[in-house]
């Protein structure tokens, strides 16, 4: 994943599709809004989707703040705000089992966010 404002990636992949950042730290259970109040980077456990949902920026968010989920899918909706930017990647998939690994970050004007699913 390449980011336009400078900022290095979340996460790096290994061979095997796994994703892992060693100075990350761990946001726990994900309700749908992006901490991003850590510019080191946050990671949440991993969410089995149980109906709509609605993807936000959390309230003590910070500039360069970053955080990744992996999601997967159960066929209803994931909503991503409008104003957020998609960084060229590839769009989030609804379909059952599909898992979406989303990376958000706070850029100077802007949400970005990036996905891939695996």
């Amino acid at each position: 994943m390449s980011l336009q404002n400078g900022l290095r990636p979340l996460a790096h992949r290994f061979n095997n599709g796994e994703y892992y950042e060693p100075n990350c730290s761990s946001q726990g259970a994900f309700s749908g809004a992006f901490a991003l109040d850590n510019i080191i980077g946050g990671f949440y456990d991993d969410l089995a989707q149980a109906g709509a949902l609605v993807l936000s920026e959390g309230a003590n968010s910070v500039l360069g703040g970053c955080d990744q989920v992996k999601i997967t899918a159960d066929g209803n909706t994931i909503t991503v705000p409008g104003a957020w930017r998609n960084l060229g990647s590839t769009a989030i998939s609804t379909t059952v089992g599909a898992v979406n690994v989303i990376t958000v970050i706070k850029a100077k004007s802007e949400i970005q966010y990036a996905v891939t699913v695996a």
